[in-house]
């Protein structure tokens, strides 16, 4: 066998771990002078690695809830645009029909010329 190493007894290890981590629990659990009141369990406090994940979830979560309520918004022209986009086209003379729209151009109409 090599120097330094031997056999180790992993049974017997164990044993000894757990007999520890026991007694460790025990002294850490701290008895009330009446036994009637059950004792709860110390809360770990909160580590600042936890603090951190969720102020980064509530940031992904504002913005996802951000980008969907920017997509679902309808979208408002200004007013500037808005005002000439409802004028009425300029009228032509009595006697002649009005042009179509420039976006209906190239269209069938249904109306027939008099002429």
């Amino acid at each position: 066998m090599a120097r330094g190493v031997s056999k180790q007894n992993f049974l017997k290890d164990n044993e000894k771990k757990l007999k520890r981590e026991e007694d460790k629990a025990e002294s850490k659990v701290v008895r009330p002078a009446s036994s009637d009141v059950p004792l709860r369990p110390k809360k770990p406090k909160r580590s600042k690695a936890l603090d951190r994940r969720s102020y980064a979830c509530g940031a992904v979560v504002a913005v996802i809830v951000l980008v969907l309520l920017l997509l679902c918004m309808p979208h408002f022209p200004d007013a500037s645009q808005e005002g000439a986009a409802k004028a009425p086209p300029p009228a032509t003379s009595p006697g002649k029909a009005n042009p179509p729209p420039a976006d209906e151009v190239g269209e069938f109409s249904t109306e027939v010329d008099p002429e």
